[in-house]
């Protein structure tokens, strides 16, 4: 029997069909890709760890390269005008608080697109409603629109109100001990 020491849902703010300014990488050696982010996913999933898809409305589709073959996927649209945070109450109520009160978390792994605004604004607002926030860059993705020093400032504030690793395995090793 394994010990599961930690519950922690890793919660994507995914825009996979955001084309003219997202940048994605398939595989990358040195920064974000899909391919690290799908192995925190997959790690994720192996351990019965809870996977919230996070999407604008307008740009809505199942983001099928990060969810194919996974067991534990939950997705929740989020309204444009606030940033895409999926914290802010839609309609009175809060799905994303909801779901991670329903799963019983206190951390969350955060990563996808737009590190400078919609993951950045999410992540803060995780940290506001009591949850420790885990990321690392290789699972933050960037715009064209963004300047190293916008991007610079945006994982200044995620290592100010969580816990940013080196790297991928870091950031899997210390979520999901063996």
């Amino acid at each position: 029997m394994v010990a599961y020491l930690t519950r922690v849902p890793v919660l994507c703010v995914v825009h996979m069909n955001n084309p003219p300014n997202a940048v994605w990488y398939e595989h990358s050696d040195t920064g974000p890709s899909l391919e690290k982010l799908r192995y925190v996913i997959e790690s994720a999933d192996h351990y019965g760890v809870p996977i919230i898809f996070l999407e604008l409305d307008s740009f809505f589709e199942e983001p099928k390269i990060l969810t194919n073959g996974l067991s534990n996927c939950h997705y929740i649209c989020t309204e444009e005008s606030e940033c895409g945070n999926g914290f802010v109450p839609d309609n009175g109520t809060n799905p994303l608080k909801e779901l991670l009160d329903v799963f019983s978390v206190t951390d969350i792994a955060i990563g996808g697109y737009n590190r400078t605004k919609c993951v950045l604004s999410t992540a803060t607002s995780a940290v506001t409603n009591g949850f420790k926030v885990h990321t690392t860059n290789e699972i933050l993705f960037g715009n064209v629109n963004n300047t190293p020093e916008s991007d610079e400032k945006a994982m200044k504030i995620f290592a100010e109100i969580g816990i940013v690793y080196n790297n991928v395995k870091d950031l899997v090793r210390s979520l999901f001990p063996l």
